[in-house]
């Protein structure tokens, strides 16, 4: 679990303490578009305040992260940066899902939690990924990662923060 990321941090092809942030991507929206995103472990550096804005310039809202307790924070590949001192940001669709509502998106999330996560059957499938909802993830990701390009400071980490060692 977390090899790949673990090794990077260990050996990295850019030093560490110039990498500005780390932008997680793995688990974006296959299904529909949603109206609230998600900040995963909540609370950690400035760059959840980047996303924060761009998903209310696009008339979103984030939504409290449902089951903290499932420690998704510390389970993904953005957390081995994050304990080697670089900010990183992980999020996911909410479940209101624009149109149908919470309980409808709530539905399609519990469905795939219990059939599919971590299981065989979980790949691309062309008759259900209409992918629109990771279309949606990722230009507002894109617009967090123009805004670092473009600014002279880099993001800091939040004063609750464990991860603020450098």
């Amino acid at each position: 679990m977390l090899l790949g990321s673990e090794y990077f941090v260990k050996n990295p092809v850019y030093p560490l303490n110039k990498m500005v942030a780390n932008i997680n991507m793995e688990c974006l929206n296959w299904s529909t578009e949603t109206n609230d995103m998600v900040i995963i472990g909540e609370g950690q550096s400035e760059l959840e305040d980047y996303f924060r804005e761009e998903v209310k310039k696009e008339g979103g809202y984030i939504s409290v992260e449902t089951h903290p307790e499932a420690g998704s924070y510390y389970r993904s590949d953005h957390f081995s940066f994050a304990k080697a001192g670089v900010p990183a940001l992980y999020v996911q669709s909410g479940i209101d899902v624009i149109g149908k509502g919470k309980e409808y998106g709530g539905k399609i999330q519990d469905e795939y939690n219990k059939k599919n996560y971590h299981r065989p059957s979980d790949e691309y499938n062309a008759s259900t990924w209409t992918m629109d909802g990771a279309i949606n993830e990722l230009k507002l990701l894109f617009q967090v990662g123009k805004r670092l390009a473009f600014e002279e400071k880099r993001p800091r980490w939040k004063p609750g923060s464990s991860y603020n060692n450098r």
